[in-house]
């Protein structure tokens, strides 16, 4: 089980990357963003619509980055770049249309530009546990029925 017997759906997007002219997506860590009072609360699925290649923006991660929350600066279009990000350790994970990776809420993770003739569509899901409060009253606002929670049942 990747959280916990009771879960909630955080938010879900709908990510497209048009043929030469989806855009970079730099550093950052989804936590930065959810910034709630515990560790190991959020965990992300990505599932890949087409192919998800490095030439067409798949995603790159930093393995063992997540052991922290990183500062982030605020960008000029609404959202973060992670700062002192290593890329000597980046990985690029790509993957067939149809299929998904997990990661962890404070996984470094980045996606570059779409340099192909084809999209590069994707759904990016992120699930919170339900024990969890958010911090600053980050999305206290967003309606109950915008974050269903969903209970999972134990397969034994």
């Amino acid at each position: 089980m990747l959280l916990g017997p009771n879960i909630k759906l955080i938010l879900c997007q709908g990510l497209h990357k048009p043929p030469h002219t989806g855009g970079a997506i730099d550093w950052h860590q989804g936590d930065y963003y959810f910034r709630i009072d515990k560790l190991n609360a959020v965990v992300s699925c990505w599932i890949a619509f087409d192919q998800a290649t490095v030439d067409s923006g798949c995603m790159w991660v930093i393995p063992g980055a997540h052991t922290q929350l990183w500062p982030h600066e605020s960008l000029e279009s609404p959202g973060y770049r992670m700062l002192g990000t290593d890329e000597s350790k980046a990985t690029a994970l790509e993957l067939p249309a149809g299929q998904f990776m997990f990661h962890h809420g404070a996984t470094s993770h980045r996606t570059l530009p779409n340099t192909t003739d084809d999209p590069r569509r994707a759904l990016a899901i992120h699930y919170m546990d339900i024990t969890a409060r958010s911090l600053d009253g980050n999305r206290e606002a967003e309606p109950p029925e915008n974050m269903p929670i969903v209970r999972v049942a134990s397969i034994g």
